[in-house]
């Protein structure tokens, strides 16, 4: 999935992402673009997926922007795809 948030308001970019992630599945991910010169903005959305949202994001500079990848973890930190690959082999995560 793909976020365009270049100029948009914290909380319409807040309520992008959070609508995002319910989406998501155990194989999908989401990259979010932010504008380059909105540099505090896209450190305050990478907390705001890691901390509240509960996935991992790592954030990558490219010319004239910002690329947020964002990965879809589980409660225990351990990704759905991952987990995926443990029920088949038998193991189950409590």
């Amino acid at each position: 999935m793909i976020l365009d948030i270049r100029g948009a308001s914290y909380i319409e970019a807040f309520t992008q992402l959070r609508d995002a992630t319910n989406l998501l599945t155990h194989n999908e991910e989401i990259l979010v673009f932010v504008a380059a010169h909105e540099q505090e903005k896209c450190m305050i959305i990478k907390g705001f997926v890691e901390i509240l949202l509960g996935c991992k994001a790592t954030i990558k500079e490219t010319s004239g922007h910002y690329i947020i990848h964002v990965i879809h973890e589980l409660h225990d930190g351990v990704s759905a795809k991952d987990q995926t690959n443990t029920k088949t082999a038998g193991i189950k995560y409590v």
